[in-house]
């Protein structure tokens, strides 16, 4: 039971809805793409990328997880040395996530690599 000042809660106490995840959570865990897309900030699905988009990210993933082989490096490694969370390496290289270009430098100093190696190699195969 929250505090009241002028009929609003103040947030002080919350109660059980504290223990809930946030709208954002709870999307992701059913695979889903939420951002806010309105001036109100309402939670709505994006569409989803395109084919095309879905394969290419799958093959940037696949260089990056070449390159880091041919180096030696486990995930956890290369997350160490590039700054960024293993989970977060993990996603790049299976193209669940869409990386943000800064990310992609940042793996591309890690790997000593230059990023257009990564990137313009990348063909995505056939039958994805």
């Amino acid at each position: 039971m929250g505090l009241a000042v002028r009929g609003r809660r103040t947030g002080s106490l919350r109660g059980p809805a504290q223990d809930r995840p946030t709208r954002e959570a709870r999307c992701t865990q059913l695979g889903t793409d939420f951002r806010p897309r309105s001036i109100h900030r309402k939670w709505v699905p994006i569409d989803p990328p395109r084919p095309e988009l879905l394969a290419r990210r799958r093959a940037i993933g696949e260089q990056i997880r070449l390159a880091r082989r041919h180096r030696g490096l486990s995930q956890e490694r290369l997350a160490e040395r590039s700054g960024l969370d293993r989970k977060t390496v993990s996603r790049i290289e299976n193209g669940r996530i869409s990386p943000p270009l800064d990310y992609l430098l940042l793996i591309a100093d890690a790997l000593s690599t230059p990023l257009y190696r990564l990137v313009r190699d990348a063909e995505p195969s056939v039958d994805q």
